[in-house]
Order: C-alpha cells, then structure tokens, then sequence
C-alpha cells in the first residue's frame, strides 16, 4: 500500500474519532440535562413495575420499551466515545453478540436455501400442502416472534449502557431505591394474601392467584426479585457497619427491617426454586459480611446479617410455614419441568446448529409434543432457559451462554480479590460483590425456570452487571455520598 494511502486512511480514522467525539459529547450534555443515575432509576423501576408478564407481545412490556430509547440512544454513544472503555469491553462484545443474535435470524433467505437448513423440510411441505407460496424465511421460522424478543433487549441494554456511565454515588442511589422496591413489594404481596384470589391487586390475568406475586404474574419470579435485593441489602448493613457515628444505627435498623421483610415475602411467595436461593442468597450475604474490610466490619456485619436473617426466619415460621409446607409435599421428582426440559432439548436436537429463532419455543413445541404425551396444562416456555435456548439459536446461544459465564468467573475472583489502586468506600466494594451473587443465583435460577424471559429481571440482570464493571468516568453529577466516614479500600 502506498504512503499516500497510508495517509488517506490515517485522515479518515482521524475523521471518525472527531465525529465520534462529537456525537459522545451532544449524548453527555443531554445525559447532563436529565441526570443519567434518575433516568437509568426511572427505567429500571419502570421495568419492575411493568416487566412481570411471562408473555410476548404485551403492552406494559412496549411502554417500558419506548421509554428506554431516549437513554439508550444517549448513554450508548457516550459509552462509546468513553476513554475508560478497556475494561468494559468483554461484556460489551456479549452484549452485541446477544443483540445481534435475533437480527442475525431475521435475514430472509429464498426457499431454495432456507428450506435445506435442519428441521425445515416439513414446514415447505406444510406450505405446499396448504396450497400457500413456501415465503423467504431466515433462521426464525416466526419473524414476528424473535422481533419481540429483539425489542425486549431495549430495556436492558440502556440500563446496562447507563449505569456503566455512572460513579459510585449514583449506583449507591439506585441500589437504596431497589432495596425501597423491594420493601414495597413485599407489602404489596402481603396485600394480595390478604384480599385472596379475586384481590384488585394482582396484576396480570393469568397468575398465581394463591400465593404473593407482587408486581409479577408469577410467584418464582417474585421470589427472583425478592432474593436478588437480599444481597444488595447485606452489603449496606455490612458497608454501614464501619462507620462509627451514632446516627448510622437508624440506617442499620431499616436494612435489617428489610432484610426480614424481604425472607418473610420469600416464604409467602412460595416458591420452591425461591427458598432454596433465598438459602444460597443468605449465605452469600454473611459472605459479604465475613470478607468485609478489618475486625469492626466484618464483626458488625456478621452480626447485623444473622439477626436480620433470625428475625426473617421467625417471620416466615410464623406466617407462612403451613404455607411452605404444603408446597413441599408434591413430589419434585415428578415436577413437569424436568419432563419440559428433557423433550427441549430432544426438539433442540432436530433445528442444530441455527436453531428455531428466538422466541419461537412455544409453537415449535407445540408441534413436536408427542400425541400419547399431550398435557391439560400450557407449556408456554421449557421452564429451563438453557434448553430454551438451544431450541431457539442452537450453537451460538451455547458459545455465548460459555462466554458469559467465563466472564462471570474471571468478574467474580477481580470483585472479591480486586487489588486495584482506585480508592473507594465498604459500602461499594459490597455493592460489587452483591451484583455478583444476585448474578450467580439467577443463572442457577434460569437452570430450572425462565426468570431472565421477563422485561423486569432481564433488566435487573444487566443492572447487576454493570455494577460489577468499573465507572467509565468519574462522578460528576450525583446524589449526596452516603459513604462519608466509611473505611475505604482499593477497588
């Protein structure tokens, strides 16, 4: 090549850097008119208050949908034009892949071509046979159905792109108004039980009408919801436990107020999947505790952890134990889910390696369902995400299901053993290694359940993975810093 090439090629990088630049600071000063922490909190609080459907194509789902674009379109281009982008750039790679997924399988191909993709002769038959032109179709055998997924991203991905953008403080915010949600919720669960089946505070029509469910239509999500803030709650006692002034006790008592809440919500939930994390969860939080910065955190915490835990506990022996019990008494063994999940992953084995498109499960199981196996209930997912995924994007949802949690891995041991020189508070190192927990416990939960197919976890996922992700810039505008006084520690 020549040098006058050369040249050109360097002006012409130059070029796109300067317009990059330009287009990060026009977001920046619109993120700066409406402060990126209260629109990311607006977002987030939207989506848990109308992201609880377990079905595609509702309209509380497109309304948390619209009202992400404005951030997403801001904080993406200022995520992109940041300078401290080095250490974000894996999960933004999982993130683009995990995006460009469904758009991918939207492609149209002719029949000539899509027809001899695995599993598609029968459907050019079933054309035939109905007497219709065979259409150009892609990966997905339903565009309709993966665009609604592809839509369902919007949410996560602008809370993902806009927390990255924010300094401690702010997170800190967002994590107090997540642990007051989740104060609220419980109440509302509590209201719900109280009113009974026909209470005018369930939500959704298609529902648990039995058991609490919150701003949910299903009781394992609410319990998703309910052992995600156990942790983040943990970490504020834990993070409040090393401050010395008198007053930080009236922060203490509300986190263990709420730390018992959250446990009693979780036993009138009942849901099996919920309790056996909420165990794992708890665990986790006297983790936090015991890991926390010198004798004085770590001792306090412990301390404030384990009562908040023994209060919970006596809660939920006492008002929901007949509860819990009854629920125990069905045989796991013989729980559909296991069933679900062995003939998905049969069907998953028919459409590899591109799968089925994402969001198609439901009719594709449909049509595969063996005719002496037909059952009285819906099966409106495989009650198993991974194997869902497999029927719906066959290898590549493997390859990034891997990836992502490699990343998990190598996210986790730098959050728990960080030796970083930047300076910051208990509190926040807390707050890090929580969004670790809450991201553990729903990958174990998606292993039995679809919690990440609602527009309100999947957005509190990607919130706890930014958490996990240094800010891209420093502080500049922002609630007050709760942590004042507090030990700080390299991060």
């Amino acid at each position: 090549m020549s040098r006058r090439s050369v040249a050109k090629l360097r002006r012409k990088a130059g070029a796109d850097r300067g317009l990059l630049q330009m287009l990060g600071q026009t977001a920046r000063a619109a993120l700066s008119v409406l402060p990126a922490w209260w629109a990311a909190g607006t977002i987030l609080l939207l989506a848990l208050v109308l992201g609880g459907g377990t079905r595609q194509g509702l309209w509380s789902d497109a309304i948390v949908q619209v009202a992400s674009l404005p951030l997403l379109a801001t904080s993406l281009v200022a995520v992109l034009s940041a300078e401290r982008l080095r250490h974000a750039r894996v999960p933004l790679l999982i993130l683009g892949a995990v995006v460009l997924l469904p758009l991918l399988q939207l492609i149209p191909f002719p029949p000539a071509i899509w027809t001899g993709f695995p599993g598609r002769a029968d459907f050019a038959v079933a054309y035939a046979e109905a007497g219709m032109t065979v259409p150009w179709l892609g990966g997905s055998l339903s565009p309709p159905a993966t665009w609604r997924s592809a839509l369902s991203l919007i949410p996560p991905a602008a809370v993902f792109f806009a927390v990255l953008l924010l300094g401690r403080r702010s997170r800190q915010a967002l994590t107090l108004a997540l642990i007051a949600f989740g104060f609220v919720s419980v109440l509302l669960g509590l209201l719900q039980i109280a009113q009974g089946p026909q209470s005018a505070l369930r939500f959704h029509s298609i529902t648990n009408p039995t058991e609490a469910v919150g701003f949910f239509a299903n009781r394992n999500h609410f319990a998703a919801l309910l052992y995600v803030i156990l942790p983040f709650t943990a970490a504020w006692a834990v993070g409040l436990a090393g401050d010395r002034r008198p007053e930080i006790l009236v922060g203490v008592a509300l986190c263990l107020l709420v730390f018992a809440s959250l446990l009693l919500g979780l036993g009138i939930a009942r849901s099996r999947a919920g309790l056996l994390l909420a165990m794992l969860a708890s665990v986790g939080s006297l983790a936090l505790a015991w890991t926390g910065q010198g004798p004085l955190v770590s001792r306090r915490g412990k301390r404030y952890v384990f009562v908040g835990g023994l209060v919970g506990a006596v809660l939920v022996l006492q008002f929901a134990s007949i509860g819990i019990l009854q629920r125990l008494e069905a045989d796991i063994a013989d729980d559909l889910r296991w069933e679900l999940s062995r003939e998905s992953l049969s069907i998953a084995s028919k459409f590899q390696p591109l799968g089925t498109g994402i969001g198609t499960f439901e009719p594709i199981y449909r049509m595969h369902e063996e005719v002496d196996r037909l059952r009285t209930v819906y099966a409106n997912r495989a009650h198993n995400d991974y194997a869902e995924l497999l029927v719906e994007a066959g290898w590549a949802a493997g390859a990034l299901i891997i990836v992502f949690l490699g990343w998990l891995v190598i996210a986790s041991i730098r959050v728990w053993r960080w030796p970083g020189t930047e300076k910051i508070s208990v509190i926040d190192l807390s707050i890090a290694r929580a969004a670790m927990i809450t991201l553990v416990l729903i990958c174990l939960h998606s292993a039995v359940d679809y919690p990440l197919r609602t527009t309100a976890l999947s957005t509190l996922f990607a919130f706890s993975c930014a958490l996990m992700i240094r800010p891209l810039r420093q502080q500049q505008h922002g609630p007050s810093d709760w942590s004042t006084g507090v030990t700080r520690t390299g991060l």
